[in-house]
């Protein structure tokens, strides 16, 4: 053998031995080349980055029913989109949200607005919108009205009584609020007695 044709023979094994390594290289998983803490993209997302949108709360509600033999609160489990402001959801059921039990009715007026809701040494104060004073209920209704609004509230830990505002203040036409209880003896307090049913 010429010592041509062994060089030549030399520089093809080179060139093959360098041709694999650039092809292992090449192979090597891209995973193990990102930063941690990076997701690779089109993976599942881990739990703890799930989309909030995605998660849901379950809120406990008492709406009013009437019937010409009785007049009861229902207690309800209703389920909303994820919010950091549970007792603000709660109140926009009782306003928004239908009642699953038949014969039960909701009593704050529809277009009423939870301007607020502040918690201090377990008194939580709700402020509404004026549009809260156009319900037109009875005594009866009232009072298991403004009853529902309370058990709602103190539903949630910390809150032992309950006050209302409206517009921020505590005018004369928001104490009288529907006209028959009104609101002059508050802070309210949780009373379950008159709740009959449960969904």
């Amino acid at each position: 053998m010429s010592s041509k044709s062994g060089k030549t023979r030399v520089a093809c094994v080179l060139l093959s031995l360098f041709l694999l390594l650039l092809t292992v290289a090449a192979c090597k998983p891209q995973a193990a080349n990102q930063p941690s803490g990076e997701q690779e993209q089109g993976a599942p997302p881990s739990q703890g980055a799930l989309s909030q949108n995605d998660q849901k709360t379950n809120l406990t509600v008492y709406y009013v029913k009437i019937t010409a033999d009785d007049a009861c609160l229902v207690r309800e489990t209703h389920q909303v989109p994820y919010t950091e402001e549970v007792i603000k959801a709660a109140l926009e059921e009782l306003i928004n949200a239908d009642p699953v039990t038949p014969g039960a009715a909701r009593v704050l007026p529809a277009g009423t607005k939870i301007r607020g809701v502040s918690i201090k040494d377990g008194l939580a104060t709700v402020d509404f919108s004026r549009d809260v004073l156009h319900a037109s209920v009875g005594a009866a209704g009232e009072e298991l009205g403004i009853q529902s609004i309370v058990n709602t509230v103190t539903e949630f830990p910390g809150v032992q009584k309950v006050s209302f505002q409206v517009e921020g203040t505590l005018d004369q036409e928001a104490k009288n609020w529907w006209g028959h209880v009104g609101l002059y003896a508050q802070p309210f307090v949780r009373d379950v007695t008159k709740v009959k049913e449960q969904k």
